[in-house]
């Protein structure tokens, strides 16, 4: 038996064509699902749809995706990140005091329900000080922050009676 080495390239054809299918799915999906409710709406003729939805495939197809782009599937130290800051937001979740997440920049990143239920004006995403305006307390968490050193600083919160 003879080996043909012409069928080779259109093996590495197809499985090209076949990783573009693959890398635009979403898109052409997206795309068919439009075309099909303008279709459904009576907004277009099915024969156009069809031809607008085999012009966009093509140019999905042959287009190349522009240099530079890279499509990145497994990023470790993301995915620990990610895992890492799960943790931390359970964790906060299952303490009896009240307990908030701050980043780098003083600005909340998650507060436990009881901490929702003492600060109601303390949001994901603001910064610590419009939350608090206690300046004791902000004084040593900017101070926690910049040194490193664990401070315990009370707050106290007076009731009208």
């Amino acid at each position: 038996m003879t080996h043909d080495a012409s069928n080779e390239p259109k093996v590495g054809a197809r499985a090209r064509w076949s990783k573009r299918f693959y890398n635009r799915r979403l898109l052409l999906a997206v795309t068919a699902l439009v075309f099909l409710v303008f279709v459904g709406w009576g907004h277009l003729l099915p024969l156009d749809a069809f031809v607008g939805f085999a012009v966009i495939a093509i140019v999905a197809l042959v287009a190349p995706r522009p240099v530079g782009t890279t499509i990145q599937t497994s990023n470790p130290d993301f995915r620990i990140d990610a895992v890492r800051d799960q943790a931390m937001r359970h964790f906060a979740d299952t303490l009896s005091d009240p307990c908030i997440i701050l980043d780098r920049r003083s600005i909340i990143v998650h507060r436990n329900p009881i901490a929702a239920r003492q600060l109601p004006i303390s949001n994901r995403g603001d910064p610590i000080a419009l939350s608090i305006p206690k300046p004791a307390l902000l004084r040593a968490i900017e101070s926690a922050r910049r040194t490193g050193v664990i401070l315990s600083k009370e707050l106290q919160q007076t009731l009208p009676t």
